[in-house]
């Protein structure tokens, strides 16, 4: 891999700082350039996690899936038969995000994100498979098991039925994972799906799955949620989904049955497979979401007039079993009309979206004006904010005596 010019090193530090998309590109330039640019290249998939996708300042992507309501079997998961088909709707414009918009998703739901992974499912049959959309890698995992011990609790309806998911990196064994929590047996519902009080409730099931080992195993103990029951809420009706990742945590932002925010996020240490309680730092954060910001864990806590949004940073101290606090960072506003942020694109410059859903927003702080990005007419269902990254969805050792936290 050494040029005639620069070490082998300086050539992977450069490259590592370009998107994917960009970046792929440069295989072209020699045999060699060729065999370097590749998932399975583990040290330049290791400098790219640090030098570009867990950079601060680069921007953003949005990834967009959407149902047709009247032909929604039409297009076909993407395969290696069947790639995954992408358009930018604003691809010329360095002032706006790209927004990928996945047709062939559309039997499939996106169900958690981390460092540019996506997990997949075959209509809530939990058939799951991960994806890069950058790399346009697909790999489906094997099924997970589901232990007897849970086959005799009371089923929740079919409408409240999606497990919960996220994808990320175990930063202590350098492997990929996915956590499952079943939302299938903490409480039985009626017909119409809303849940019937119980004075017992159940820890829901958990399982973890390893890249390297492709198989599952199951976490003792399972997730107890709330003592009243509140359980996460189906993020069926959500443009923007209410989870996120960061430096080997997963983190979910709770809503009880009728959509509202409990005030509490729950963490996942993908190293050791332990969830944390992190209590809001609001009573009643209406409306809510989290995501990045910076580097960091962030909630952006609308007002209920759509005015203003309160950013909060979250500052976890890992030597003390991962406590963490919450530190108000910045407010947005006051919005040139009823605004709701979902999160950030680049440092100045916030993804929104108007009160009644209708326009997709990019909100400037500096000027404190809006561009729209999209309007509503074009179905989106599902707006993921990712960066690119090389992470392989094959089950390979990450290392490869360069760890992903090489510095």
């Amino acid at each position: 891999m050494e040029s005639d010019y620069f070490p082998s090193d300086i050539v992977v530090d450069i490259l590592s700082r370009l998107p994917v998309e960009t970046l792929f590109r440069f295989k072209s330039v020699s045999t060699n350039w060729d065999a370097m640019i590749t998932p399975t290249n583990h040290y330049l998939v290791s400098m790219h996690l640090k030098n570009y996708t867990n950079n601060p300042a680069t921007k953003a992507s949005l990834l967009a899936t959407y149902l047709d309501d009247y032909d929604y079997e039409s297009y076909p998961f993407p395969s290696a038969q069947n790639p995954f088909r992408s358009i930018s709707l604003c691809p010329d414009d360095d002032d706006r995000p790209p927004i990928h918009v996945g047709q062939s998703l559309l039997e499939r739901i996106v169900c958690g994100t981390g460092n540019g992974l996506f997990l997949l499912d075959t209509s809530y049959h939990h058939h799951y498979s991960l994806w890069n959309p950058a790399t346009r890698e697909i790999r489906p995992l094997p099924d997970p098991p589901f232990a007897s011990e849970f086959a005799s609790r009371p089923q929740t309806h079919q409408k409240h039925s999606s497990d919960y998911c996220g994808v990320g990196v175990d930063l202590v064994a350098n492997d990929i994972k996915v956590v499952l929590i079943r939302n299938n047996a903490c409480c039985a519902c009626d017909a119409l799906g809303y849940r019937i009080p119980s004075s017992s409730r159940f820890p829901l099931p958990v399982f973890v799955y390893t890249s390297r080992s492709n198989c599952w195993s199951e976490v003792a103990g399972g997730y107890h949620p709330y003592e009243d029951g509140v359980l996460l809420e189906s993020e069926e009706d959500d443009l923007f989904s209410c989870h996120t990742y960061s430096d080997g945590f997963f983190y979910w932002l709770f809503k009880d049955y009728y959509g509202n925010v409990e005030g509490q996020v729950v963490a996942f240490d993908m190293g050791n497979n332990l969830f944390h309680k992190i209590n809001c730092p609001v009573d009643d954060p209406q409306p809510c979401h989290i995501g990045l910001f910076r580097g960091s864990v962030a909630l952006f806590d609308g007002q209920l007039d759509y005015s203003r949004c309160d950013i909060w940073l979250l500052s976890r101290n890992n030597n003390t079993g991962g406590q963490s606090s919450w530190i108000k960072h910045l407010t947005l506003g006051v919005f040139p009309e009823e605004l709701i942020v979902y999160g950030c694109w680049k440092d100045d410059q916030f993804i929104a979206q108007t009160r009644w859903n209708d326009q997709l927003l990019l909100y400037y702080t500096g000027s404190k004006q809006i561009k729209v990005l999209a309007s509503k007419s074009w179905s989106a269902t599902r707006l993921n904010i990712y960066k690119q990254s090389l992470l392989s969805t094959l089950p390979v050792s990450l290392t490869n005596g360069k760890g992903l936290q090489e510095e």
